[in-house]
């Protein structure tokens, strides 16, 4: 995974904002989306990281809820494995065994 951390001010106050992504993805493509029509945000540190996640709730936004353990197995295992979910080499149940 790679991570760029944003620094804005909000209300008066410096706050810095993590965003992970993944490896087949350029930091510069990144922080040109997030920083496209003039975002006030500041690049104040890059580089790559391992993390691992727990996965919860659901967006009101667009109405669909996190699956949970499949949700963080998949992410927690994306720099092996790049997102494919492939049963023939590893199935969910294994994913999420390894979680």
């Amino acid at each position: 995974m790679k991570y760029l951390i944003f620094s804005v001010q909000k209300a008066g106050q410096l706050i810095e904002i993590p965003f992970l992504f993944p490896d087949n993805f350029t930091h510069r493509t990144i922080a040109s989306v997030l920083t496209k029509g003039g975002a006030k945000w500041q690049i104040v540190a890059a580089g790559s990281c391992q993390a691992r996640v727990n996965c919860y709730g659901k967006s009101e936004e667009l109405g669909i809820e996190s699956r949970e353990r499949v949700d963080a197995a998949i992410i927690n295992e994306f720099a092996y494995r790049q997102g494919v979910v492939d049963p023939d080499q590893l199935t969910i149940n294994e994913l999420l065994n390894r979680s």
